[in-house]
């Protein structure tokens, strides 16, 4: 099994594999790492290179559970549906149980999160996740699924993204 990579500006560094032309389909692309460094090869990516924001979130979980949410917008497609989210608010348990009361009524439900990452050669960067488990009540059912954390979220707005990007929907928790 080859070794962990790790990304380079737009190459990707593999751990195991000596540098030898036999060791890549594409040895014109290969580059020789430093003496120092010499077991290892370079080669060229085929994701672009990502700076993340300097206060980028990769785990959510310590930040949803501080304090009650709102959904700040919902769209799907072209349609905002974010008045069918009005009065709704969200309490996220450290232990993955989530209450969510809108107008005297409550919903209970589950979440779990899945903290983003850097991923092996060739795959694109693991991108953090939320998912909403509630019933089949409205409108919390509306967002029960796997949403993928966009990279423009902060500690105070969570803006997430469906993970089917067909559905294209966009929900935005706040503070």
């Amino acid at each position: 099994m080859a070794g962990p990579t790790q990304p380079v500006g737009r190459w990707v560094r593999t751990g195991a594999k000596p540098c030898k032309p036999d060791n890549h389909e594409n040895a014109d692309h290969l580059y020789r790492a430093p003496a120092a460094d010499a077991t290892r090869c370079l080669f060229p990516s085929t994701t672009p290179a990502v700076t993340p924001a300097p206060n980028a979130l990769t785990d959510v979980a310590p930040v949803l559970t501080t304090g009650s949410w709102t959904v700040r917008s919902y769209r799907q497609r072209a349609e905002d549906k974010t008045g069918d989210f009005a009065g709704l608010t969200f309490v996220f348990a450290r232990n993955g149980a989530l209450t969510a009361t809108q107008n005297g009524r409550s919903f209970g439900g589950s979440w779990s999160s899945t903290p983003g990452g850097v991923t092996y050669y060739g795959s694109a960067p693991a991108v953090a996740t939320v998912t909403l488990t509630f019933g089949n009540d409205k409108p919390v059912k509306t967002i029960t699924k796997s949403w993928n954390l966009n990279a423009a979220s902060t500690s105070e707005q969570l803006m997430l993204d469906n993970r089917e990007p067909l559905d294209d929907e966009h929900l935005v928790l706040a503070r």
